[in-house]
């Protein structure tokens, strides 16, 4: 006996015979008559449904046999599976596959089979319709068409079996679902709804009820819109109006509904389409969540909201006035007090005038605290993120502290990370100001002792890195119970320390909200009588060329390096306050420089239209028209003449965003009161041209000079005043082009300009010129805005010696 081949398929086979669930099952009618037509019409005694489970072969269904099932090994229909075609055995006796075969040698003595597979929509053959003879004959070909017909007949009942089966489990899970979604509907705090096409409720779940106090008998066949607010009812119905349409699928909208009892809620209302299987409308279903509580709550937030912004602006706008009103007669005091110093007196008017100079000094610095502590309680203060050497900061500091330590008999060292990054990107005025307040508080508490103030690279990638800053001293320590009451404002360890250290609690308050915004955190370590270590950590990002370019380009624009000595020129200064005006004569008195001096803004404009000034101070705040507007008004009017004069803002405000304010009023520059002949001194000689440089090729400025006497003309004049007056119309087309993304435009105007400049002998502008006409053509636009910015830089230097020579001559 040979036992037939497991199919290739037969894990496959295996799962879809389980899946028609059919093993042992009742016997079925329809099964019993399509056995018993292939009995009739193949003339066999025997007809069976036959199905090839793992180990045996099951008969769904049995003509002329009592036997329910048989071993797998000995079935007929296990060689007849392995074939799409009908399966014939004419003589079992005299094939070497069954001959010895029990189910032939005994019982039911089988000698003829014939089987038709079963196969399934997907290939398998499961099974068989066969008939069985206990003697040799063979089907005519009619009689095995009708065998194949009958077993497909078989596979039609078993699919629809299982597809009835399939059903009846869906039914049920859908009515098991129904029953969940129903006590889901039921239980849901919000309102679920379905309307019709003409906006009738057509469902409300009980929640409605608890939320309006209307009864779903009372209120589905209504209009939905009917129990909306009357005041809002035709702008929903509006917005609900493209649903319709069908322009969108979704409505969400937040309105008022009137409960039974005349009350108003606040009703947020989300809808969805529905139509039919035609496309057509035929309502819609949503939700209604009651938001009234949370409305309320809004509605109170907002009032406390407005009521603080009002309180936060009223204070802001306190504190700048204040910073006004005190540092007006500040810079009065301190700029008096330097010239003052400046004048030929005895021992005690000296040491009177250092008296008045460093209390005017502790009067700043306190001012600053306060108002550094109202910018970020306010949440004005704002980081900038520009380019820097964490060393070089660390060692000025450290540098400019240490005569603070020396008087205190006190060592004052610092020590960076050998793998600390060279630059970092960050805000450096800040983290001066955290590490200068550190160190001080330290150099402050310690006498006879040792500061010593350490960098620590902790971590570091391609995109940041972190570093560690310390300040320990053997100062008189910080007792536990006063670590946290130290860093809040107005607070100090000790009542003791404010006379005899003095201090307004404010610092350490200032550096840990500072050290917060740098997204770090500040420790604390210390012991009475033993010192105190801070410690504070910042995340920089870290430096690459790219970050740095336009503040390269900018401080190209803005300075030009050369001796201060050099530098002389007309300015006008725009000051209201006699003693600031008086403050400013006396820090410039030894200058070369022409000064002229008006009250108002208005008479800056007068001064500007009569003459030419290489330089404006203007203070911000003037009466009749202030420094804003008149900034504003001096640039309105320069436009027309292809002029820009450097304006330098002076303000006693120190709270707002002044730089800003300033730079979009079409100031250059800014200078915070109180002034320092020093500070005033730098932004001078920033913005003043060089009178001793001579940018222009000499040749050719001598050539043009030979013709102009050859030909008895003012040559040179003629062709200078055409190149300045024409140079700044030039570069406002520039500006207009580059505003416009017009490249070939840029490279245009810069070959007209070329020709003009080495008219004149710029030679470095002239060749600037050409970079940029062939950086457009390699299509190298940053390139272009560097070689630009250096060209107007050029100009000005230009220009500042041509004027120069002008007055000479």
């Amino acid at each position: 006996m040979k036992v037939a081949a497991k199919p290739k398929d037969e894990f496959q086979r295996l799962q879809v015979l389980k899946d028609f669930e059919v093993l042992d099952t009742e016997a079925e009618v329809a099964f019993d008559d399509l056995t018993t037509l292939a009995s009739y019409i193949c003339e066999t005694p025997i007809a069976l449904i036959s199905l090839i489970d793992e180990d045996r072969q099951w008969f769904k269904s049995k003509v002329g046999l009592s036997a329910q099932e048989t071993p797998r090994d000995l079935a007929f229909c296990a060689h007849a599976i392995l074939d799409k075609d009908i399966f014939v055995v004419p003589d079992s006796l005299k094939d070497e596959r069954f001959f010895d075969n029990p189910l032939v040698t005994a019982d039911p003595d089988v000698r003829f089979y014939a089987g038709a597979p079963l196969t399934t929509s997907d290939g398998s053959r499961i099974g068989t319709l066969c008939v069985i003879d206990n003697k040799p004959r063979e089907l005519s070909e009619k009689q095995k068409v009708a065998l194949a017909a009958l077993a497909r007949q078989v596979m039609t009942q078993l699919e629809a079996k299982k597809a009835n089966i399939l059903l009846e489990k869906k039914i049920h899970e859908l009515n098991g679902e129904q029953v969940k979604y129903n006590n889901l509907v039921s239980d849901m705090k919000d309102v679920v709804f379905q309307t019709d096409a003409a906006g009738l409720w057509t469902f409300l779940n009980p929640a409605w009820t608890e939320v309006t106090g209307f009864s779903l008998e009372e209120s589905i066949g209504k209009l939905s819109s009917h129990f909306i607010h009357p005041e809002d009812r035709d702008r929903i119905i509006e917005l609900l109006l493209p649903i319709y349409y069908q322009k969108q699928d979704c409505f969400k909208a937040v309105t008022r509904y009137l409960a039974k009892d005349g009350s108003e809620l606040w009703i947020e209302i989300y809808a969805r389409l529905k139509v039919d299987e035609k496309g057509e409308v035929i309502g819609t279903t949503g939700t209604l969540s009651d938001i009234t509580d949370r409305k309320k709550s809004e509605d109170e937030i907002l009032v406390s909201k407005e009521l603080a912004i009002e309180s936060l602006h009223a204070k802001t706008a306190f504190l700048a006035n204040m910073s006004h009103e005190i540092r007006t007669p500040m810079n009065g005091i301190i700029g008096m007090s330097s010239l003052l110093r400046d004048t030929k007196l005895d021992e005690k008017q000296s040491d009177y005038v250092d008296t008045i100079r460093i209390s005017s000094e502790a009067l700043l610095d306190l001012i600053n605290d306060i108002l550094d502590f109202s910018k970020v309680e306010a949440g004005k203060m704002e980081l900038e993120k520009v380019p820097f050497q964490i060393s070089k900061l660390l060692k000025e500091t450290t540098e400019m502290l240490k005569y603070a330590a020396e008087k205190n008999d006190t060592s004052l060292h610092l020590t960076v990370d050998s793998d600390m990054p060279e630059m970092a990107v960050g805000d450096p005025v800040r983290l001066r100001q955290v590490v200068t307040n550190l160190v001080s508080n330290a150099i402050k508490f310690t006498q006879h002792g040792r500061v010593e103030v350490k960098a620590l690279l902790l971590k570091a990638d391609e995109s940041n890195f972190q570093v560690e800053f310390s300040v320990s001293d053997t100062g008189i320590g910080i007792a536990k119970e006063n670590f946290e009451k130290i860093f809040n404002a107005f607070s100090q360890a000790d009542n003791s320390t404010t006379r005899k250290f003095g201090g307004t609690g404010l610092g350490l308050s200032i550096c840990a909200r500072l050290v917060r915004l740098m997204n770090g955190e500040i420790n604390l370590k210390s012991e009475l009588n033993k010192g105190s270590t801070f410690t504070f950590t910042v995340i920089f990002q870290s430096f690459v060329d790219e970050e740095v370019i336009d503040q390269q380009a900018t401080e190209l624009k803005s300075s030009v390096t050369v001796l201060p000595a050099t530098r002389f020129g007309r300015i006008l200064i725009a000051e209201d306050n006699l003693i600031n005006q008086k403050v400013f004569i006396g820090l410039l008195s030894g200058t070369p420089h022409q000064l002229d001096i008006v009250d108002n803004g208005q008479k800056v404009i007068e001064a500007i239209s009569k003459s030419d000034y290489d330089l404006i101070i203007m203070d911000c705040q003037m009466p009749v028209m202030d420094g804003y507007r008149a900034a504003q008004a001096v640039r309105k009017l320069e436009k027309s003449i292809g002029r820009h004069t450097p304006i330098v803002a002076v303000t006693a405000n120190a709270l707002d965003d002044d730089r800003q304010r300033c730079v979009d009023a079409g100031m250059d520059d800014y200078l915070a009161k109180p002034i320092s002949g020093t500070n005033l001194i730098a932004v001078i000689d920033k913005w003043l041209p060089a009178k001793n440089e001579n940018p222009l090729d000499s040749k050719i400025f001598d050539e043009i000079r030979k013709v102009g006497k050859i030909s008895n003309s003012n040559l040179l004049e003629e062709i200078t005043e055409i190149f300045l007056q024409e140079t700044p119309k030039r570069f406002a087309e520039v500006d207009l082009a580059l505003d416009l993304k017009d490249y070939k435009e840029v490279a245009r105007v810069c070959h007209h300009l070329k020709s003009s400049c080495h008219g004149v002998g710029a030679k470095k502008m002239s060749n600037l010129c050409s970079m940029i006409e062939d950086g457009y053509n390699k299509q190298n636009v940053t390139g272009i805005l560097e070689q630009l910015a250096e060209l107007k830089i050029e100009f000005k230097k230009v220009e500042g010696y041509l004027i120069t020579l002008k007055k000479i001559s």
